[in-house]
């Protein structure tokens, strides 16, 4: 996929490392800001210092080779199919290994929302992902962002959250007591859909089972039926949004995949004991 990517690129400014940079131009502040996207070609004087006041996050893949990470106190070497994050306001100082140098692809974005996600997907204090093997999302975002810098924030903040939620898949598949294929099949395509409607029958035909038998495989698995699942997630994000963006209710209902304002109010009071509105005004209040 690389090679299709660099070979489809028009002509665009190269700095020194041979990054092929691709700003995003919408600077409006929000939630969820992207930055800027790249790809680094292979380079043996590649290196990179960061000092800790920087407030965004980096979110790379390695294609090949291989390459140094020092990420405050701790030292990582990334190689070739690795993933990494970087963190804000810590110092990073970061090189290519000079007889294999990195090639890679990458995305930088601030927001608060970047740090709710990962918190969600207990990726906040995760650096580096080894053997990972998935561009997939990387790529996306990219693409999406060379294609056109103005592009929707929403658009490539949901592609964003694929990407934690299969970043966490992956970590957890090897940490965690296996949930039978199927249980997991269904918290991926639940994770990979919460801004918009899920239905059962989505759900059946995904497993290729009946209702009762999708309800029980996911209570069994994760201990609450997947609505309960598809619902406690949704109110996650829509707190979320309440805290960290101008988003009306409105807004965050239609985003998330509620019917309108009053489903997502009555959804949130019963989970959570008080309206969007007193979450907001009580949470954001000095």
């Amino acid at each position: 996929m690389i090679e299709k990517i660099i070979q489809s690129d028009k002509a665009h400014p190269i700095n020194l490392y041979k990054e092929l940079l691709y700003p995003y131009l919408d600077d409006e502040q929000d939630v969820f800001s992207p930055l800027l996207v790249g790809i680094t070609n292979s380079n043996p004087k590649y290196k990179i210092t960061r000092p800790p006041i920087h407030r965004d996050f980096s979110i790379e893949y390695v294609y090949e080779g291989k390459g140094v990470i020092k990420h405050g106190d701790d030292v990582f070497e990334a190689k070739a199919h690795d993933a990494f994050i970087l963190h804000p306001n810590t110092t990073h100082n970061y090189y290519s290994d000079p007889e294999q140098p990195w090639k890679k692809i990458w995305l930088m974005a601030t927001g608060p929302l970047i740090a709710d996600l990962l918190s969600v997907y207990d990726l906040s204090n995760t650096v580096l992902i080894p053997n990972y093997h998935n561009a997939v999302y990387f790529e996306k975002i990219f693409e999406t962002i060379r294609d056109d810098p103005f592009a929707d924030r929403t658009k490539i903040a949901f592609i964003l959250h694929k990407l934690f939620a299969q970043m966490s898949d992956f970590i957890n598949k090897d940490t965690s007591p296996a949930p039978s294929s199927d249980a997991l099949l269904l918290k991926k395509f639940i994770d990979a859909n919460l801004y918009r409607k899920i239905s059962r029958d989505e759900l059946v035909a995904h497993i290729h089972s009946s209702p009762s038998t999708v309800t029980r495989i996911f209570k069994k698995n994760y201990n609450q039926t997947p609505f309960d699942y598809v619902l406690n997630s949704k109110i996650e994000l829509a707190k979320t949004y309440l805290l960290n963006s101008s988003y009306t209710i409105d807004d965050i209902a239609s985003l998330l995949g509620f019917n309108n304002r009053s489903h997502l109010s009555s959804t949130f009071k019963k989970r959570t004991g008080m309206t969007p509105q007193e979450f907001r005004h009580q949470n954001t209040t000095i």
